[in-house]
């Protein structure tokens, strides 16, 4: 069968003889960019998503065309019943009806409220004397927030800012309250109770900064009767200089925190339901958190919003996906899913055996996203030759990658992060180090989720897709929807080719509502696997190359910046330079094609993920869980204290990863570790191990729960298999709960063992003060 005649078994007639099982396992979808290409005929052939050539005659389009016409006056559907209709026109405007509100509740917020001031002030606080800052403050407006940055040190779960214990302990701190006077009676009188905060006795000019947010809270602001001024202290022998910032606020801690469970909620009402694309659920939960925080006069400006985007990540994708993109121009994954068939000689197991092998082994040398963005492809077109639903492969992959980028801190953005944090007293952490101490429970987990999903499919004929041709029209029918959106009606070739497109899917879809009404069409599905081989044949060998080359150079690179200091470049800039060096040697002409298949819906849900886990940090509900633990573990006495730390730093990291994500998980914990080492006089490495398990093989919970996992969702979208939050959530209570719960009891083992080895030289020393107070 030649390749063109392959390509065009997805149009023929539903009378035909074709199996529809087929349809799916043995083409790739035209996309919006192919059929332009039937009715530009002087283009020359291109590759498809998957990887297939497009036909280019002319008298295709026009047969296209006719087989369309044909349809629509031939085909005659049942019209669904009455209390159908009324159903579904009532689901419809509940959802327009809710989205409404939400974007009213936005406006409002965000067009009634100003940005918050930004101006610095500076002052110096003398010992023995008080100094006083005198503010002006509104009278509709009960709180105060006061952000001071000095020689602070890191803060403490154990001493109570309002308490006197400092001044019986002797610890050097300053005190702050508010003060107001009588304009009348020259009265003075504290309007809040004194805080304390722990500062550096001494040398107090040579240490790092760090910055502490104070709220006075329910305080009584009436400037017309009487004079505020904010009153500084300290007990040290020294002058102590700060920066503050000063502004009058509608928030409260149990306010913020109350708020932030609404936005979580909300986020996951839109993904759970599917109400709106993931990317648009995003947008909308995050810009309901600014406009929350406007209404709270805490409204960050545009440039505080932009520096909360992880732009690493978003430059990886960015990146790896040009690279992704120039090598679906040569076929090489369809090349690739077709040999491993081969090998597998059709069975399932054997496969996946090899898939298992292959992304746990790559997720170990590269970052997940990239192993995510690479595979996926593959499992896709795997997953459509055999004829199986490409939902639970796509978890298998999911979870060998995260599993195998538990190993090494270049095996997942939450590890990097981790191992190169500001707030280890000792720096960062080597490779090595890491991967002597993460070892083990790496193996056992890997062996634990692999036997449970041997277990969970010891039947694997559950994996087969057994509504074949409906999931393949539906997949055709979303991909020609998108491929009729994605272009305008300006010129006549545009709307020809727009009235084109649009009557094939209305064909499509009159076609979807006949399944299940008409005898199925006899099966040659043997007979065309056999051709398999023929049809997925790699082309532009010098494009793989290059493409081998700029991973290469990638690897490299991500090695020399982590175990030598030669390179000082992000992961983000090292995936753009890689790119770059693709696109120089291959100096491709037709660079639309693979800006086109750049998944800007996943990279804009990314973006708003980071500033909605941002706005939650500013409402405080971040402090108050870390608040919350750190009470907790402070509750036990020093014997117990280190096994409690583990296993509460274990599985409330992996819990929180599966609601929120495992980076802003990583980056707020670490803070947590660090202050409970400091309280407990704990060894600061076991908690750090627990954390890094807790974020990595937490990430397998949810679909958010790891930038993989959503940038595994993404590919698949794009190739119009609807992978919703739901989905893997259905499938992955059976395939993941289960081997979670041992691989945390099998970890938590594991890392007890450590104890006695990093005690010798992680005890506690001078450790640098932390940004955030708790």
């Amino acid at each position: 069968m030649s390749r063109q005649n392959f390509a065009h078994v997805a149009e023929q007639p539903m009378h035909s003889n074709v199996n529809l099982q087929d349809i799916g396992s043995r083409t790739s979808v035209p996309t919006s960019a192919t059929i332009k290409r039937r009715i530009n005929f002087d283009e020359p052939e291109g590759r498809l998503k998957g990887g297939a050539a497009a036909p280019t005659s002319a008298a295709e389009t026009t047969r296209v065309q006719d087989e369309t016409q044909v349809q629509d006056e031939t085909v005659e559907v049942g019209s669904p019943s009455r209390k159908i209709r009324i159903w579904q026109k009532s689901l419809r405007y509940t959802k327009i009806g809710i989205l409404l509100f939400c974007w009213l509740v936005i406006a409002f917020c965000l067009i009634g409220s100003h940005e918050s001031e930004t101006d610095a002030y500076m002052l110096t606080v003398t010992p023995g004397n008080a100094t006083y800052y005198g503010i002006d403050a509104h009278s509709h407006e009960n709180n105060l927030a006061l952000t001071m940055t000095g020689a602070f040190k890191m803060s403490s779960f154990k001493l109570d800012p309002s308490s006197s214990q400092f001044e019986k302990d002797g610890t050097p701190f300053l005190g702050v309250t508010l003060r107001r006077t009588s304009k009348s009676t020259n009265k003075q009188v504290n309007d809040s109770l004194i805080q304390r905060y722990p500062i550096w006795g001494e040398k107090m000019d040579r240490v790092d900064l760090s910055t502490y947010d104070v709220l006075m809270e329910n305080v009584d602001l009436d400037c017309d009767v009487y004079e505020y001024h904010i009153v500084f202290f300290t007990n040290v022998n020294e002058s102590l200089g700060l920066e503050i910032h000063i502004r009058t606020t509608r928030f409260t801690k149990y306010l913020g925190t109350v708020l932030g469970i609404v936005l979580l909620v909300v986020i996951y009402i839109l993904l759970i339901f599917d109400l709106v694309h993931r990317a648009l659920a995003g947008i909308i939960a995050c810009t309901l958190g600014i406009g929350i925080m406007g209404a709270l006069h805490m409204k960050p400006d545009l440039t505080t919003i932009l520096s909360w985007v992880h732009i690493d990540t978003i430059l990886l994708i960015f990146g790896i996906s040009i690279i992704m993109g120039i090598m679906a121009e040569t076929g090489v994954q369809d090349y690739l899913a077709a040999t491993g068939y081969e090998l597998a000689y059709g069975h399932i197991w054997p496969m996946l055996n090899v898939l298992l092998v292959t992304a746990f082994t790559l997720a170990i040398f590269y970052n997940n996203v990239m192993i995510a963005l690479f595979l996926t492809p593959i499992c896709l077109r795997m997953s459509e030759v055999m004829v199986l639903s490409p939902i639970p492969v796509l978890i298998c992959l999911i979870i060998a990658t995260n599993v195998g980028s538990t190993l090494t801190p270049m095996g997942s953005l939450s590890n990097y992060l981790i191992a190169n944090s500001p707030f280890l007293p000792s720096g960062n952490i080597g490779p090595p180090t890491f991967i002597l101490h993460m070892l083990p429970a790496t193996i056992l987990a890997a062996a634990q989720s692999y036997v449970h999903l041997r277990v969970q499919f010891i039947n694997s004929d559950k994996m087969r897709d057994t509504h074949t041709a409906e999931v393949s029209l539906k997949r055709q029918i979303r991909l020609w929807d998108k491929a009729a959106t994605t272009v305008g009606d300006i010129s006549l070739n545009e709307r020809e080719y727009h009235k084109t497109v649009s009557a094939r899917a209305r064909a499509l879809k009159k076609r979807l509502k006949r399944l299940g009404k008409m005898p199925e069409p006899r099966s040659d599905f043997r007979e065309q696997l056999q051709k398999l081989r023929d049809h997925f044949d790699v082309q532009r060998k010098e494009f793989i190359i290059i493409c081998c080359v700029s991973l290469t150079v990638v690897l490299l690179l991500f090695s020399l910046h982590l175990y030598t200091n030669l390179i000082h470049a992000s992961v983000g800039w090292i995936a753009i330079l890689a790119a770059l060096l693709t696109l120089s040697l291959i100096n491709l002409e037709g660079l639309e094609r693979v800006i086109s298949r750049i998944d800007w819906g996943t990279m804009l849900f990314i973006c708003s993920l980071c500033i909605l886990m941002n706005v939650l940090k500013e409402l405080a509900l971040m402090t108050s869980i870390g608040s919350g633990v750190g009470q907790y573990i402070s509750s036990f006495d020093k014997d117990n204290a280190l096994m409690v730390a583990i296993i509460t730093i274990l599985w409330l990291s992996a819990l929180l990863t599966c609601i929120l994500d495992n980076l802003p998980v990583a980056d707020f914990m670490m803070q947590v570790i660090v202050t409970l080492s400091g309280d407990q006089n704990l060894p600061l490495n076991p908690l750090v191990w627990a954390l890094a398990l807790g974020c990595s093989l937490g990430g397998n919970g949810t679909l958010i729960g790891a930038m993989s996992n959503i940038a595994c969702a993404g590919v698949a979208n794009s190739h119009g298999i609807s992978f919703t939050f739901i989905d893997y959530f259905k499938k992955q209570e059976n395939i993941v709960s289960e081997p979670r719960n041992k691989k945390t009891v099998d970890c938590g083992s594991v890392v007890e063992k450590e104890v006695a080895l990093d005690a010798k030289f992680a005890c506690c020393q001078e450790r640098r003060p932390s940004r955030y107070r708790y």
